[in-house]
């Protein structure tokens, strides 16, 4: 059709579990990045720490970001709780994008939203703490 390919190797593949609460990630988990002797920072948050998931009553899980310190570009995330499935599409286009995690910090996301979670996590970050 015109276009180059890629390589799968190449891409970002993010995967869901959709059990329940659901389970999602895109890029390296920490257990692959000090595997692999790959810098990075490191942020989790309780999933139940989200506005909107104690509005539902959906406080199950857990989440985590990884960051490359130097070019404050996101190396992975994960998702544990109630459509996981879906937020973990916010990573996979910042990654994707080649976007810092600036780009999260800095967006205004709709309170009560899951999605803004995924701001709150990154600021989780000790570079983008509110003091």
């Amino acid at each position: 059709m015109g276009r180059q390919g890629r390589r799968r190797s190449e891409r970002l593949v993010p995967v869901t579990a959709f059990t329940d609460p659901q389970v999602a990630r895109v890029g390296l988990t920490e257990q692959e990045a000090r595997a692999q002797g790959v810098a990075y920072e490191a942020a989790t948050m309780p999933f139940g720490r989200i506005a909107r998931a104690a509005e539902l009553d959906e406080p199950a899980g857990t989440m985590k970001v990884l960051l490359d310190p130097r070019s404050e570009r996101i190396l992975g995330a994960s998702i544990v709780g109630a459509e996981a499935g879906e937020l973990i599409h916010v990573f996979v286009v910042v990654m994707q994008a080649g976007a810092t995690a600036r780009a999260l910090v800095d967006a205004e996301f709709v309170h009560p939203t899951f999605a803004e979670g995924l701001q709150t996590l990154v600021m989780k970050l000790q570079r983008y703490a509110l003091s």
